[in-house]
């Protein structure tokens, strides 16, 4: 009988502050405590940096950066199954990004309904 791992699900979202953009950062690893964002940032410093030692491309990578890597750097220049290989509790992860144009003034909780154009419940 084959024992399976159990995996955990985690979504982070990183603001860019000089723009409305933002970067989801989805993983499937096999060590829960990854899913705390700090554990997996301190996780993925430590893979990049091993990448960017190790590698042409991480190197590559690092220097298309200007020596200041980031997450917008792997979204344009790649690499994230290269750093997904040294992270062993990490089974995938998942690097996208969305960008928002803010125009206007409601938020995520604005109400929806115009209460005075609801009919009366007789």
């Amino acid at each position: 009988m084959t024992t399976q791992t159990q995996t955990f699900k985690a979504r982070f979202v990183a603001p860019r502050y000089e723009d409305p953009r933002f970067a989801i950062i989805n993983i499937e690893v096999t060590n829960e405590a990854l899913c705390d964002e700090n554990t997996f940032l301190a996780e993925l410093r430590r893979a990049v940096t091993e990448w960017v030692n190790t590698t042409e491309d991480g190197r590559a990578c690092y220097e298309y950066a200007g020596n200041d890597l980031n997450i917008g750097d792997l979204l344009s220049h790649g690499g994230a199954e290269d750093i997904v290989a040294l992270m062993p509790d990490v089974i995938s992860l998942d690097l996208d990004q969305i960008g928002a144009i803010r125009a206007g003034d409601w938020t995520y909780d604005t109400t929806l309904v115009n209460e005075e154009e609801l009919d009366d419940p007789e």
